[in-house]
């Protein structure tokens, strides 16, 4: 199991590192435009967040309730270890693990905002501004936009780190209090599909409100990911203000949804370490 593991964390690292090397060397030669260039790294990077968050879910909801199923939870009960003590090991252990593929799309869009920035020059793209419900002289109109805007771009890690960690709690808070790890994992992504759908939803109304807007679309890695690299879509309205503007309020929007996941995860661990003993000893013995 340690070996798959280890291959499939290294694997998926050396996979779309490679991918991504590949893609960025064909940009700088010019064997790619800069649209096909974006359109690339747009869909790689929505695969790599979809699957470090699955597998992040899938390894925290399990990692207390397999304990459960196989009867060694009942003996740590036993011991002095404190619900700080066991919970800290868990996360460390998580982070550990988890950490390697989180770098992945991270570090990808830390160097698309880093190319931006180095070579404005090459790094633009046409691109044409939607219908919104405010008149603007853009509207329809083709424009030349940078790749990405560089700083949510750079700025990336400080939302989809947090949100993963958010996951990783969540998980764990479902492994704590489900019977079996199956349920915990179900549970888990059931509910962040609806957290992620949500802010969807509510993502749409004050999409054209500018400052507003971005904030909402950051708390998603998806949303924020789609604001970063094809801003004629998703902020039109802001665009309007130029591209300092959307640059400012995007990393604004950043920075306020990466502490609000911060907060969210450091609230679910407070709760479950004033809950551990209770909880595990009420599904003591039930598998």
């Amino acid at each position: 199991r340690n070996i798959g593991s280890l291959l499939g964390r290294w694997g998926f690292v050396c996979l779309f590192g490679l991918a991504f090397i590949i893609l960025t060397t064909f940009f700088l030669t010019k064997t790619i435009s800069a649209d096909v260039y974006r359109d690339f790294i747009l869909y790689i990077v929505i695969g790599e967040i979809i699957i470090v968050t699955f597998s992040t879910l899938s390894i925290s909801a399990s990692a207390i309730a397999k304990e459960r199923e196989d009867g060694s939870l009942d003996l740590l009960l036993t011991t002095s270890i404190t619900p700080k003590l066991y919970l800290g090991g868990k996360m460390r252990g998580l982070i550990m693990h988890i950490l390697p593929i989180v770098l992945v799309p991270s570090v990808t869009m830390v160097i698309v905002g880093l190319l931006v920035l180095v070579n404005p020059e090459s790094s633009v793209v046409s691109d044409v501004f939607v219908q919104t419900n405010i008149a603007s002289d853009l509207t329809g109109q083709q424009t030349q936009l940078p790749l990405a805007l560089f700083a949510p771009a750079l700025l990336f890690p400080v939302i989809f780190i947090p949100f993963i960690a958010f996951c990783m709690t969540l998980g764990l808070l479902w492994s704590m209090r489900s019977k079996g790890s199956i349920g915990a994992i179900v549970a888990s992504l059931i509910i962040v599909f609806i957290v992620v759908a949500g802010l969807g939803v509510c993502t749409i109304p004050v999409s054209e409100v500018a400052f507003v807007g971005p904030a909402f679309g950051s708390l998603s890695p998806i949303s924020n990911l789609f604001a970063t690299l094809n801003p004629a879509d998703s902020l039109p309205t802001l665009l309007n203000g130029g591209i300092g503007t959307a640059n400012l309020a995007t990393a604004i929007g950043s920075i306020l949804a990466g502490l609000l996941w911060i907060l969210v995860s450091y609230g679910l661990l407070k709760s479950m370490t004033a809950s551990f003993v209770t909880t595990v000893r009420r599904l003591a013995g039930i598998n």
